[in-house]
């Protein structure tokens, strides 16, 4: 639907830069014949309805590709109302999460026991975008035009019920005052009765040039012009002036060697029968418009030398030529690289070259001679970081070049060179680790993205396959879907081992994002790391790292201790207090039984190139621990009777009225054979539990659920209580909703 709007938008605007043409030439040559200005309204139709674009080197339309097509961009979010018995919960998508579901028809929610006013509910819904809305408005605009056309269609032709056939194509009627052509297939003729003599001789002339020109069927163009581009005011005035300029063609015909008393006595006979024409026969057919400027033009009017006629028709088809067509895409020019027989290609030395074409031989060749030459930068520019040997007695983590050219000395040793330049390169060992040189002292292996590399010196004893990453295990596996590149991931890998802590130790990956949360067109990384077991001291369980890199600022890092499982359970971003920046919100599940509630929840905001921390509605009761999330206390009471219940937030002094289903035993009893309402039944389990981004008139609003338990225990559900959160301009969270969503 959007190309479709593109292209519609690429019509009306070549069109509209015609006829701001043709209205400025209209004032030059508008004593001249007709014809010329009615073929350029033909190429406005043409444009108007033809959706087929020819490419030309030159055109004086603009190229409308790039920031001109975005008009009806989906990324702006408008919501029709919903129904009132649908939960604002209903349609809630979730940006790494699953789905909400929907709530039954009889939830209704009730604020401290009175009805809540559900106006705010109904407008959240399935999302339409702007798109949509405007093609809602086009569509009625089209059915508009197209009913009130047909309507007074049907409303003449009853009006010519009484016509009377009175010569070939041509009908007398009593009912009408002017005489018009209507018909596209076989157009007749309609004249009022008592028309006779030289006066009828004319009018019929007239009516005939009309259908000469096939202007009846030129009249079904303009409509469907019309009705397709009705919001266009360049339109309307096109056709006011289409029609005007054919009437002046027709007169022009008729009057085609006539004297200037001829011209006058027609000129009379027009002016009779505009004064009593029909407004209704301008709409469906061909009556005479704006009559004074037609007997202006006939009396004026001179035929053209045929030098001015052979100027006009070139001005008829460089507008053809100039508004018919789109620029065309220029092709790249490809630069030989010969010029005159001599190469002219620039010189590539091995060294620069890509070392991915290289051969196991060739490239243990370059690493001797980068040896022999004392070449140290073209030594390290050959290795794979990070990358983990000995300088001196100590095994370190070099990360870069740079590193490596400052510790060069220690860790390339004569015994070193000696042993490696001793390699027989027509015999190179080879097996499932790589290319062996010297006794196992250096070892390379090519690698998907940048060909060959070192990725082992000194070490032998204890080098690693290639693949397997030794500071995070899994991390290739783990970014294998990504949209990330081999060099990418290898950036990423160097530049997380520098920032987190205990960088000599084994972390796992626990959870990864790579998206554009800020929506500036750069890639995000959200990690989450987890140091091994063992790998820290035992009194504790095994420290776990949040990692957010956000385009080139430096890492956030926040650490959680003592958590025996953690993954993330939700993560999304969006503009939820709606101040233009970027929010992220995740959970993060921190108990080994994943149950619902136990995560550690939170709220950061990007401004400035810095994330901050957020509150969440709930974070400031004093109950509370630090860091810890309890979200609201919701108590479930029971209901009036059976399967009813009451979700009840003393903090926020709301109660909402729900059904849920009472508890059973093995048997199917009823876990409670007595039930009183008010009397407490369950209550919320560990705080907020899903969240989901909502969207309200465009705009996003941060939706938080919590498990609801009734009496059977935190294994019997009841519902879900549901937070609809926002924040002022100092940042302050509070709740614009509280309602529950039924099972």
């Amino acid at each position: 639907m959007m190309n479709f709007f593109d292209i519609l938008l690429k019509m009306s605007l070549q069109a509209s830069l015609l006829i701001c043409v043709i209205m400025v030439l209209r004032t030059f040559i508008a004593k001249l014949p007709k014809v010329y200005t009615c073929m350029l309204w033909v190429l406005v139709l043409i444009r108007l309805l033809c959706p087929i674009f020819i490419e030309s080197g030159f055109s004086l339309v603009p190229q409308m590709d790039g920031e001109a097509n975005t008009v009806f961009s989906d990324q702006s979010r408008l919501l029709p109302a919903e129904p009132a018995q649908e939960s604002f919960a209903d349609n809630a998508s979730t940006n790494g999460g699953e789905p909400v579901g929907p709530a039954p028809a009889n939830s209704t929610p009730i604020y401290n026991n009175e009805t809540v006013n559900t106006a705010f509910d109904n407008s959240i819904g399935t999302d339409w975008s702007v798109g949509d809305i405007l093609f809602i408005l086009w569509m009625i605009g089209i059915v508009l035009m197209v009913v009130l056309h047909i309507t007074q269609y049907v409303r003449m032709k009853k009006m010519l019920r009484t016509a009377v056939h009175t010569e070939e194509g041509v009908w007398e009627c009593d009912r009408i005052h002017s005489p018009f052509v209507m018909g596209c297939i076989k157009p007749r003729i309609y004249l009022p009765f008592g028309i006779t003599g030289v006066e009828r001789a004319y009018i019929v002339s007239h009516e005939r040039s009309h259908i000469h020109h096939f202007d009846p069927q030129l009249c079904i163009l303009e409509i469907a012009a019309l009705c397709l581009h009705w919001w266009n005011p360049f339109v309307w005035l096109a056709v006011y002036r289409m029609n005007q300029d054919r009437e002046m063609l027709c007169d022009e015909a008729v009057l085609k060697h006539a004297d200037i008393n001829t011209r006058k006595e027609y000129s009379a006979t027009l002016l009779q029968f505009a004064m009593k024409q029909s407004k209704l026969a301008v709409i469906v057919s061909f009556g005479e418009t704006n009559t004074e400027s037609s007997i202006k033009h006939i009396l004026k009017f001179r035929r053209p030398t045929a030098m001015i006629s052979a100027f006009l028709i070139l001005i008829v088809g460089i507008c053809a030529f100039c508004f018919l067509t789109v620029p065309g895409i220029e092709a790249t020019p490809v630069m030989d690289s010969k010029v005159n027989g001599t190469d002219i290609t620039p010189e590539v030395s091995l060294e620069q070259s890509d070392t991915g074409l290289l051969g196991d031989k060739e490239y243990a060749d370059l690493i001797m001679k980068y040896l022999e030459e004392d070449n140290n930068a073209g030594f390290a520019s050959l290795i794979k970081y990070p990358i983990k040997l000995y300088v001196g007695d100590q095994q370190k983590v070099i990360y870069n070049e740079e590193e490596f050219l400052t510790a060069y000395d220690q860790i390339i040793q004569e015994d070193f060179k000696a042993s490696v330049l001793a390699t027989d390169t027509d015999n190179l060992p080879t097996n499932m680790y790589g290319v062996r040189m010297g006794n196992g002292e250096l070892w390379f292996e090519k690698f998907d993205s940048t060909g060959y590399q070192i990725y082992a010196i000194n070490n032998s004893s204890v080098v690693s396959y290639p693949q397997e990453d030794i500071f995070i295990t899994g991390w290739n596996n783990k970014t294998m879907n990504l949209d990330m590149s081999m060099q990418e991931k290898d950036t990423w890998y160097s530049k997380i081992i520098k920032d987190i802590p205990h960088a000599e130790e084994s972390y796992e990956i626990r959870g990864v994002y790579y998206e554009d949360m800020d929506k500036n067109g750069s890639l995000d990384l959200l990690l989450l790391l987890k140091l091994r077991d063992g790998a820290i001291t035992p009194e504790s369980y095994p420290g776990t790292y949040l990692c957010i890199y956000m385009n080139d600022d430096p890492v956030y890092l926040k650490e959680y201790k003592e958590s025996l499982y953690l993954a993330f359970r939700h993560v999304l971003y969006g503009d939820v207090d709606r101040d233009g920046c970027t929010e992220i919100i995740y959970s993060i599940d921190t108990g080994g039984n994943g149950g619902n509630g136990s995560a550690e929840k939170s709220i950061l905001k990007y401004k400035e190139h810095t994330l901050m921390q957020m509150s969440l509605p709930g974070d400031d009761l004093e109950e509370l621990e630090e860091d810890v999330d309890e979200g609201y206390e919701v108590k479930v009471l029971y209901g009036k009777g059976e399967n009813e219940y009451k979700a009840v937030c003393d903090s926020l002094g709301r109660t909402v009225e729900f059904h849920g289903k009472n508890a059973v035993d093995a048997n199917g009893n009823k876990s409670v054979q007595n039930i009183r309402e008010n009397e407490l039944a369950g209550g919320n389990c560990r705080g907020y539990t899903e969240f989901s981004i909502i969207s309200k008139s465009g705009q996003e609003y941060l939706q938080a659920k919590e498990y609801l338990h009734g009496e059977g225990g935190i294994n019997h559900c009841v519902g879900w209580a549901s937070f609809l959160m926002d924040w002022d301009e100092n940042g302050n969270p509070s709740v614009l909703k509280f309602d529950v969503e039924e099972l």
